[in-house]
């Protein structure tokens, strides 16, 4: 997975402005990995802090977190 923060949004697919892009390079066998992936984005704490993480290692750690 890679994870791209932008300084400022830009327009993506249906005039959607974004500020975090995901790239990923899965199997078509892994669709538990995208899943954990939106359960994380979904969540309005966890997507904030994503945004204002200033190091690739704390974004790790809120990606790679143990979930519930």
């Amino acid at each position: 997975v890679v994870v791209a923060s932008l300084l400022r949004p830009i327009v993506w697919e249906n005039n959607y402005m974004v500020d975090l892009v995901f790239l990923f390079a899965l199997r078509e066998d892994d669709q538990k990995y995208i899943n954990k992936i939106y359960q994380i984005i979904s969540n309005k704490e966890s997507l904030k802090q994503l945004k204002n993480a200033s190091v690739i290692t704390d974004m790790k750690k809120i990606l790679f977190k143990k979930q519930n």
